[in-house]
């Protein structure tokens, strides 16, 4: 089945699965046994094997996800990458919080990592670097 919108100029070609497209989505989408969903500005490929794929308006990267949930402000750009922990982002955090079994914080004005193993990992609105910590608690 070959499947086109208003847009669309090139060739879909669908061996065994599912094309889908938004009205200004000029790329191929293949579906091989997942899920592909864009929203109206998302012009990359969307690969969901066994995950959820959230997605806002700015949006316009890939979030991989296995097992976990990835979760997304209307500012993020980045991945998430995250097994078995939370994710969480402020509306100016760009950067990546990986997380094995802890709990990661950050504050508007923090940009980076913090890496963390079975601690609690606390910053300030001026705290820019990355505090580590084994069974403490870091303020």
């Amino acid at each position: 089945m070959l499947s086109y919108d208003s847009t669309m100029r090139g060739a879909a070609q669908d061996r065994g699965q599912v094309l889908s497209y938004d009205s200004t989505m000029h790329r191929l989408a293949q579906d091989r046994g997942q899920v592909l969903s864009y929203d109206s500005t998302m012009h990359g490929a969307a690969q969901d094997r066994g995950q959820v794929l959230s997605y806002d308006s700015t949006m316009h990267r890939l979030a991989q996800g296995r097992g976990q949930v990835l979760s997304y402000d209307s500012t993020m750009h980045g991945v998430a990458q995250g097994r078995g922990q939370v994710l969480s982002y402020d509306s100016t955090m760009h950067g990546v919080a990986q997380g094995r079994g802890q709990v990661l914080s950050y504050d508007s004005t923090m940009h980076r990592v913090a890496p963390g193993r079975g601690q609690v990992l606390s910053y300030d609105s001026t705290m820019h670097g990355g505090a580590q910590g084994r069974g403490q608690v870091l303020s």
